[in-house]
C-alpha cells in the first residue's frame, strides 16, 4: 500500500522462495523508494504490473537497465529498464519477529475482552509452534547466497509457443512438475528433457496465450516454474521469467490481386476479423462478407478473393491490447 500511495519507505513481504535463504516467504522487507543510487549486489524490488513486483538482487548494471536474479534461482531474470525499479531493500524483518509480536498484541486484545485464558494459551502455544518449527536461522545478512550447479544459458519461445530452456552445470534429467504463469492466467505444461544437450523443452498450450494476449492490456513476462532433480541427483527448482513477442501481423494484398496475405509473427494464435466487400461496376460497395480466422503462431494465411473489378479488403485484430488494423480498395480495371 505504501508503495502504490508513495510514501519514501515502505513495507513489503517477501511472498516465494526465490531469495532463500537470505529472505524467506513471509519476511518483511523495508524498501527505500528512492535510493541515492543502485549498485550491484542491492535487493531492489521492480515491478512488472501494479501488483506483480519482484524482489531480487542485482547481478548486473548496464546503461539504463538492470537484470536482476532471486539468490536460489539458478537463471537470471530478463533485464529491465531502471524505470521499473521502486525501490531498494534496506533492512528485514524475519517473519517469526512480526508474526510473533502480531500474535501478542491480538493476545492482549482477546485477554481485554474476557476470552478464557484457557483458550488463548493454546491458540498462542500452536501458531507459535508452527512458525519456530518452519523457521530456520533468523539473522542471515543479507548477501548471496552459495553459487548454484544448475546455471540457465538461454531461454525463448518458439513455434507455437513451445518453450525451450538451455543449460550449463548439471543440467536438469528429470521433471516432477511444470507450470506456466501469465499475470493470473495458470496451466501445467508438458516437458521433454534432452539430457544430452542440456535443454528443455516446454509444451505450452496455444489457447493459453491466445486467452492473455485477448485478455490483458500489455505484455506480460511469461513465468515458468519447474521442480525436479538434476544429472548429479540434485534437487532442481527453476523459477524463470521469459518476454513473450507481441509483434504486429504483416497483411498484404498479392501483386495480381487475388488474394489476402496474413503473416503472424508471433509464437502464439491471433484471432482476425475480415470484412471483404466487392462491387460489379463501381464503388460504392455493395456486397459484402465477414468472417474470423484464427492465424497460427509463425504462419501465414491465405484467403482467395472476389473475382470482381472493385473490391475492398478491412483487417482487424488485437495482440495484448495492441489494435491492428488494415484496409484498402482495389480496381480489377473492370
Amino acid at each position: 500500500m505504501g508503495r502504490l500511495i508513495g510514501f519514501p519507505v515502505y513495507l513489503s513481504i517477501v511472498p516465494s522462495k526465490s531469495m532463500e535463504p537470505t529472505l524467506r516467504p513471509g519476511d518483511l522487507v523495508l524498501v527505500e523508494r528512492y535510493p541515492d543510487n543502485i549498485e550491484k549486489g542491492d535487493i531492489v524490488v521492480w515491478c512488472l504490473a501494479p501488483l506483480h513486483c519482484i524482489v531480487h538482487r542485482v547481478i548486473n548494471i548496464s546503461g539504463d537497465t538492470i537484470t536482476t536474479k532471486g539468490d536460489a534461482n539458478p537463471g537470471p531474470d530478463p533485464p529491465v529498464s531502471v524505470d521499473r525499479v521502486k525501490g531498494r531493500v534496506f533492512l528485514k524483518i524475519p517473519r517469526e519477529a512480526w508474526i510473533t509480536t502480531l500474535l501478542f498484541l491480538a493476545i492482549i486484545y482477546a485477554w481485554r475482552r474476557g476470552v478464557p485464558r484457557g483458550s488463548i494459551a493454546a491458540v498462542y502455544l500452536l501458531i507459535a509452534a508452527a512458525v519456530l518449527v518452519s523457521a530456520p536461522p533468523i539473522y542471515n545478512p543479507l548477501s548471496p547466497a552459495s553459487t548454484q550447479a544448475t546455471v540457465l544459458k538461454s531461454s525463448y519461445i518458439t513455434d507455437n509457443g513451445i518453450v525451450v530452456l538451455e543449460y550449463g552445470g548439471y543440467p536438469p534429467s528429470h521433471v516432477d512438475s511444470c507450470s506456466a504463469i501469465l499475470v493470473s492466467l495458470t496451466t501445467n505444461c508438458t516437458v521433454t528433457v534432452d539430457v544430452e544437450h542440456a535443454t528443455l523443452i516446454l509444451g505450452v498450450p496455444s489457447t493459453f496465450y491466445l486467452r492473455a494476449s485477448q485478455e490483458y492490456n500489455r505484455t506480460p513476462l511469461l513465468t515458468v516454474r519447474i521442480r525436479g532433480t538434476t544429472v548429479g541427483d540434485g534437487v532442481f527448482n527453476g523459477t524463470y521469467m521469459i518476454p513473450i513477442p507481441a509483434d504486429k501481423l504483416v497483411i498484404n494484398v498479392s501483386e495480381n490481386a487475388t488474394e489476402l496475405v496474413i503473416r503472424n509473427p508471433n509464437p502464439y494464435p491471433v484471432p482476425v476479423h475480415i470484412f471483404i466487400g466487392y462491387a460489379k461496376h463501381v464503388m460504392p460497395i455493395t456486397n459484402g462478407t465477414n468472417q474470423t480466422v484464427s492465424v497460427n503462431g509463425h504462419s501465414t494465411v491465405r484467403i482467395s478473393l472476389p473475382d470482381e473489378p472493385y473490391f475492398y479488403v478491412e483487417v482487424r485484430y488485437k495482440v495484448f491490447g495492441k489494435p491492428g488494423y488494415f484496409a484498402g480498395a482495389y480496381n480489377r480495371g473492370g
